[in-house]
């Protein structure tokens, strides 16, 4: 099967490597500029990833007096129309650890990515009701994938599940170890199931 899909946004292989520093963001921030692309809207892109994260993670501080960016196990999903091509316009996400969740909804005034006016926060997940046989159990699937960090079974769900509109998932999972954070991200193809459904490849 294939290699876990995509260094966030550009590539279609995942990449894991230690960082050096004990804060994600910095983290983070260093291990995406060690890959930095070439493309001007691509750059961009990250820019507006991290203004993203700094808001999202300044905002849950001053709401909880908690920081989720020194956690010792951080996890982040973003789901991206597959429409929208270039850019960096998530239209919904979800931060967590072991004890703490940031989910969210952007809304943009103009054509994604440009315009974003507001960051919504309510439920990233909907539970899929036990007795609907035909529930779309497809987000839960991933995230309880993503929190146990089994990424090559997330990688075979996006390729046995796959659609032709909906979201592309982007995946970033950092632990923490004594030189930094330990970071691997990557991003899936659209997919989706209801529960029971037999793969379609």
């Amino acid at each position: 099967m294939k290699k876990l899909i995509g260094l966030i946004l550009l590539s279609m292989w995942g990449i894991s490597q230690p960082a050096q520093a004990q804060k994600f963001l910095e983290d983070y921030q260093r291990f995406r500029s060690k890959h930095r692309p070439h493309k001007t809207w691509a750059r961009r892109a990250q820019r507006a990833e991290l203004e993203l994260l700094k808001i999202l993670f300044a905002t849950h501080q001053q709401q909880t007096g908690r920081r989720l960016d020194v956690a010792d196990t951080l996890h982040l999903l973003t789901l991206t129309p597959v429409e929208v091509g270039q850019g960096y316009a998530p239209r919904a996400g979800m931060i967590w650890n072991g004890s703490d969740t940031i989910a969210f909804r952007l809304e943009y005034a103009g054509m994604p990515p440009y315009g974003r006016t507001a960051i919504k926060y309510e439920p990233f997940l909907a539970p899929a009701p036990s007795y609907d046989p035909y529930a779309d159990v497809s987000l839960d699937s991933l995230v309880a994938l993503v929190s146990r960090r089994q990424f090559a079974q997330a990688q075979h769900l996006a390729a046995d599940y796959p659609v032709f509109d909906g979201s592309s998932s982007q995946v970033v999972s950092a632990v923490r170890t004594p030189k930094g954070y330990q970071i691997t991200a990557f991003t899936l193809p659209a997919f989706g199931f209801i529960r029971g459904e037999k793969p379609r490849k």
